[in-house]
């Protein structure tokens, strides 16, 4: 599957992986939230993240070709690596309330972590991770 994201002709790849099918979290994903919806929502983040930081062409920002997200059994909530975002399916499953709304935030603050520049790891990470939580709250 592959999702437009246009910023001049720039076409975006958005792949989502669960590899915790099965598990309470992998099945609670794909009933509630799918692969299908989290590839809009990431699309969707794209457009806005790219509108919130000024990028009017390709040119302005990062070249990432592909956004892959993973559901996956793992500590913690998520964290993004490049252009890899890894979600933690047992808190999809432990999550209480509207897991739709709250996964879709997450989302956005990961998607952010891709789009953004970090100063090549210089950057201090409570002004990478405000920015991300801007987006989220925005």
């Amino acid at each position: 599957f592959v999702a437009m994201a246009a910023q001049d002709s720039h076409a975006l790849h958005i792949v989502v992986h669960n590899s915790a099918k099965g598990s309470d979290g992998g099945t609670r994903f794909d009933k509630e939230i799918g692969s299908a919806k989290a590839r809009q929502i990431i699309g969707r983040a794209t457009q806005f993240i790219w509108q919130s930081f000024n990028e009017k062409s390709s040119a302005d920002g990062k070249n990432v070709q592909t956004v892959t997200l993973f559901v996956e059994s793992m500590d913690g909530v998520a964290y993004t690596s490049g252009d890899e975002i890894h979600l933690s399916a047992e808190y999809v499953a432990s999550y209480q309330g509207d897991v739709k709304n709250e996964i879709t935030g997450v989302l956005y603050h990961e998607v952010t972590h891709v789009w953004q520049w970090d100063g090549m790891g210089g950057a201090p990470s409570g002004l990478i991770e405000g920015i991300a939580d801007y987006i989220r709250l925005t």
